[in-house]
Parts: structure tokens; C-alpha cells; sequence
């Protein structure tokens, strides 16, 4: 069940073979991808992945179902979370006298006054989701605080169709991701299948705004975090979707922004990278290129997402001449030259590294200008 199992503290000799195996699969999927859809459009979504989603969503359940025995001794999850909540006694009950609690989505509890407590005490009380039902919310809370990848998992699994709990969900996965410590967390959601059921819900739930914020958040976190990530990236086609993201919620800022980090964390490795300019079609348009820097022209006032922008361009860039030679359209090269005038209109005191004016240099052999 987990051909990753012994990834903590593998041998490199180990992670090189996974690399590997992992490398041919993309060239056959993306191989296999060629033939069955030679041009796929963002409209037409459903023939962005060839996997039947009942199919793949069967598979995710009996990973989760397994990782849990493993990790807990029971593939059944917790159905029931409890809520804890902090209640102050009202001042003149006595032990044994009861009150009612009112608490916001839950509804009223009777609550007793345990032994050697008495009014103006703090009361720690313990609310039982409604029956039959898993309350998802307080679920995320939970993984979030103990940095629980499965828990994050199972929700973004049982509630895939919901695009507000997917959303929620992928919020929960960033902030388990980028809390300090949490490598082993990093290596947990790669073997859980993240960034496959991140992609796959991302493009169900496409023309929502917020959600699809929300999955190009997660995988950018996902990406910049771990080196298998990519790799799981590169085999699902992550590039491609992100692209067609872009594409599709172009006025979208904050889409723009995640998109292109996200993309420019996927393409840091080798791997990403190639997957990304794999993706596309040399006879459709826009290109990844075009599509990079439409999104840029969009939001020259916006340093960061420049910034994110530049520096995937630059990566695109590196050691490939096919792609150099697209920048020798004059249309390319003005809007090349916007953009750097911007980044540096709003890099300010900043710093950091010039990305665009290293594409500048690269693409036209030119110095750049102090």
C-alpha cells in the first residue's frame, strides 16, 4: 500500500530510483495525453483528466483507509469530533444545579455544575457533533492545530464535490504545510495523493473563484516544500491546469498571484519544469509564455505577482533555445519591457533579485540598464 513508505530516511541511491520511475511515467502519461486530446480548451474541462474521477476517488479511500490502520489500528476515522469549549460558570449555581448553553450552529446544552465547582469557575465542556453527520469545520480545526495531514485528507476526500470544504480544506493543508517543523507532515500529504486530489478538485471546482484561489494556494505550499511534490505535479498535469486557471479567471488578482507562484514553484526542479512547457501544444495558443505574461501585463501594479512571473519566465527560459526564440516577437519584447519598468517602479527599497531584467539580458543579449 505505500511504495513510499520508507521515504523519511531513505538511502539516496533509493530516492534516485523513485525519480526515475517516476520520470517515465510522466513521458508516458504525457504521451498517452497527446493521443487522446490533441487540443483540450479551458470550456471543455472534462477531457483535462483522462482518469475517471469515481475511479480515482475509490482509490484515495483506500489509501486513506490503510494509512489510518497503519497510523492509528483502525481504518474507520473519528466520526464524532468533540468540541471543547471554555464556559464560565454563572455566578450563584452550586455544585450540582444546571444551566443552558447556547453556542452559535450548535444549538442549547443543558450543562451541570460538576463537584467542587461553583459560580464564576471556568468549566471545560464537551459538545458532540450533530448525530450522523461529521462536522467538517471543527475537523479542519483539529488538523490544523495537531498538524494532521491525514484528518485534512479524509475532509477534502469525503466533501470532494463541496467547493466551499474543498476550499477550506486546501486552506488547512497550507497552513499544516507551512507551520515550522512539519517535514514529516510535507512527506505525509505526498503520500496521501495532495496535489493529485488538489489538481483534480481544482478543475471540478474551476469556476469558483474562491476555490480555485484556494487549490493554487495549496499547491504552490506543496511545491515550494517538497521535491516530490513537483514530481506528482509533473505526472497529473498541474502546469496545464494552472494555465488554463489563468485563462480562465483573468481578472482575478488574487488568482493571477497564487496561479503564478504556484507555477513558478513547480517549475524550480527540472521535472516541473519540463512537464510545464510539455503541456501545451506548439500548434494551439496562447502558449505558457503568452499566457505568463498576459497575466503580468494584467498587474503591473502589483510587485509580487511581477515577481512571481519573472522569475518562472526566467526558469522557462533557462537552456532552451526554442523558447528564447519567442521572445524575438517585438510584441513579446515590449511587453517584456513594461513589465521591468513596473518591477522596478515598484520593487522600491525591496531588493531582491531581478528576474526580469535577467530575462531582458537573456532573451536579447542586451545589457541591462542601472
Amino acid at each position: 500500500m505505500h511504495p513510499h513508505q520508507g521515504e523519511y530516511h531513505c538511502p539516496l541511491f533509493a530516492v534516485q530510483k523513485r525519480r526515475q520511475a517516476a520520470l517515465l511515467k510522466r513521458s508516458k502519461l504525457l504521451a498517452s495525453d497527446d493521443t487522446k486530446s490533441s487540443n483540450p480548451s479551458v470550456e471543455d474541462g472534462e477531457t483535462f483528466l483522462q482518469q475517471d474521477k469515481s475511479i480515482f476517488l475509490q482509490k484515495m479511500d483506500k489509501i486513506l483507509r490503510n494509512y489510518r490502520l497503519l497510523k492509528t489500528g483502525s481504518s474507520e476515522r473519528q466520526k464524532h469530533p468533540e468540541r471543547h469549549h471554555a464556559v464560565v460558570i454563572p455566578a450563584g449555581l452550586q455544585e450540582g444545579q444546571s444551566f443552558r448553553l447556547k453556542i452559535v450552529n450548535l444549538g442549547e446544552f443543558t450543562v451541570q455544575v460538576p463537584k467542587g465547582a461553583m459560580g464564576g469557575s471556568t468549566l471545560s465542556v464537551v459538545i458532540p457533533s450533530a448525530a450522523g453527520q461529521v462536522d467538517w469545520a471543527w475537523a479542519l480545526q483539529l488538523a490544523v492545530g495537531n498538524g494532521d495531514a491525514l484528518v485534512a485528507m479524509e475532509n477534502l476526500h469525503q466533501h470532494f464535490d463541496d467547493s466551499q470544504i474543498f476550499t477550506e480544506a486546501c486552506k488547512s493543508i497550507v497552513r499544516i504545510v507551512e507551520a515550522e517543523e512539519s517535514s514529516k507532515r510535507r512527506a505525509e500529504f505526498c503520500h496521501l495523493g495532495a496535489v493529485e486530489m488538489i489538481v483534480l478538485g481544482a478543475h471540478q471546482h474551476r469556476k469558483e473563484e474562491e476555490a480555485v484561489v484556494a487549490g493554487a494556494q495549496a499547491l504552490s505550499s506543496l511545491f515550494f516544500a517538497s521535491f516530490n511534490s513537483t514530481i506528482a505535479g509533473a505526472n497529473v498535469g498541474a502546469g496545464k491546469l494552472l494555465l488554463d486557471l489563468l485563462l480562465l479567471h483573468t481578472e482575478s488578482a488574487a488568482v493571477r498571484e497564487f496561479a503564478l507562484a504556484a507555477l513558478c514553484n513547480l517549475c524550480a526542479t527540472g521535472e516541473g519544469c519540463r512537464s510545464l512547457k510539455e503541456s501545451s501544444d506548439p500548434q494551439s495558443k496562447p502558449s505558457p509564455v503568452d499566457v505568463s505574461i498576459h497575466a503580468m501585463i494584467k498587474s503591473l501594479d502589483a510587485h509580487t505577482i511581477l515577481e512571481y512571473g519573472c522569475q518562472l519566465l526566467f526558469r522557462m527560459v533557462q537552456g532552451d533555445a526554442r523558447l528564447l526564440k519567442l521572445f524575438l516577437s517585438a510584441d513579446r519584447a515590449r511587453s517584456l519591457s513594461s513589465i521591468h519598468t513596473a518591477w522596478k517602479k515598484s520593487a522600491g527599497t525591496s531588493g531582491g533579485v531581478d528576474y526580469c531584467g535577467l530575462l531582458v539580458h537573456t532573451t536579447t543579449r542586451k545589457s541591462i540598464k542601472k
